[in-house]
């Protein structure tokens, strides 16, 4: 046991990040070594994407949360961060935490490291190479700037190790620690109960009999031939079997922006159980987000990720997922595929569902050398 905890800054903003730090939070209240002041920025607002998910997966409130949603891009950046430093300069930190490749993670990470606070990136050295999304971008200066970068897989691993990250040139920790989106998982999977499965859109939804997608990511949705094409697949593919799709807000907006039509079974924005129920029940996972293609591959759900290059090309690999360019005849073609594949479900890419101790095993080690 330490002498003083190790005091931990998270910030989270996005609704996968809730989900990786619930797990990790609940490590930490029951460690006798660390502290955490968790701060919740606004960027995800819609209580199905932020609230209802905290309440659901936290056995704990909140220390600061502000309202940096509705923002540009820019805006947001500069809001968050001079939150941030408030926070900062008031709790004195010895770690801040950040996740992903959000916002969120861009604004906090280069608050801390212009506060000489060393940061710790979770989810480091994903790499998907392309330079048109903003969450490539971020993924790439966060890990840069960050004292200890997290990966999930050792493909993560391998990419830092290419960039020389851990070495002279770019001094600071690397590892592989396993998936915080598997731990959550594991943790709450049992918890479900048909019972309690949220309630269909009218229609003959029977078990397995359905694909759950999910259409957020900004270079998809703000770009109009982009959604047009993945609206129009969606479509064709409906008229095959029943897609049911939470409409996020971004995407209901440039629907509606765009003039485009929607025949699919659209729902309002779902919680995080809500998700687990889905990916229980369906057939297939059509999305554009790198959290729930890895939630379908725990699931052993067969998935299309709508990427120009995949983020994680390890499920690829296990034939347990297409990528895709956000292009009608693409996706079409794709989802023709996906009951031909053979996947591989069994091997663990992802870790062993541990990763909140060898994280916070990590970070008290690399206390232990820069207070010595």
């Amino acid at each position: 046991m330490l002498k003083n905890k190790i005091k931990l800054l998270t910030v989270i903003g996005a609704r996968p990040q809730i989900m990786k730090s619930a797990v990790l939070s609940k490590a930490i209240d029951k460690s006798s070594d660390f502290t955490e002041i968790l701060v919740h920025t606004g960027q995800h607002y819609d209580p199905a994407m932020s609230s209802s998910i905290m309440s659901e997966l936290f056995d704990r409130k909140l220390n600061y949360k502000f309202k940096s949603g509705g923002r540009d891009e820019i805006s947001m950046t500069a809001y968050m961060i001079e939150k941030i430093k408030n926070i900062i300069k008031k709790e004195k930190p010895d770690y801040l935490v950040v996740y992903g490749d959000t916002t969120s993670t861009l604004a906090a990470a280069l608050t801390g490291k212009k506060m000489l606070i060393p940061v710790i990136h979770i989810e480091s050295g994903v790499r998907n190479y392309d330079k048109n999304m903003p969450e490539e971008f971020n993924r790439i200066v966060v890990d840069r700037i960050s004292d200890i970068n997290i990966c999930a897989t050792n493909k993560s691993l391998s990419n830092l190790k290419k960039e020389n990250f851990g070495t002279k040139q770019i001094p600071c920790s690397i590892a592989f620690c396993g998936d915080l989106m598997l731990d959550c998982y594991n943790y709450f999977k049992n918890n479900l109960h048909n019972n309690s499965f949220l309630n269909l859109p009218s229609g003959n939804f029977i078990n397995n009999d359905f694909i759950f997608c999910t259409i957020h990511r900004q270079s998809n949705v703000d770009n109009k031939k982009n959604l047009e094409d993945i609206v129009e697949a969606l479509n064709q593919i409906n008229d095959q079997i029943p897609i049911i799709l939470p409409l996020h807000h971004r995407t209901r907006k440039r629907i509606k922006q765009y003039g485009l039509k929607l025949r699919c079974n659209v729902i309002r924005p779902i919680t995080y159980f809500e998700t687990l129920r889905f990916l229980r029940k369906c057939k297939f996972v059509i999305t554009d987000s790198g959290g729930l293609v890895r939630e379908a591959f725990f699931s052993k759900k067969l998935s299309i990720s709508i990427l120009g290059n995949t983020m994680w090309p390890e499920i690829n690999s296990l034939n347990a997922s297409i990528g895709c360019r956000p292009k009608s005849r693409e996706i079409i073609k794709s989802f023709l595929k996906l009951s031909k594949l053979r996947p591989n479900f069994k091997k663990k890419i992802f870790g062993n569902g541990n990763a909140s101790k060898k994280i916070l095993k990590l970070v008290k080690s690399h206390y232990k050398k820069i207070k010595l």
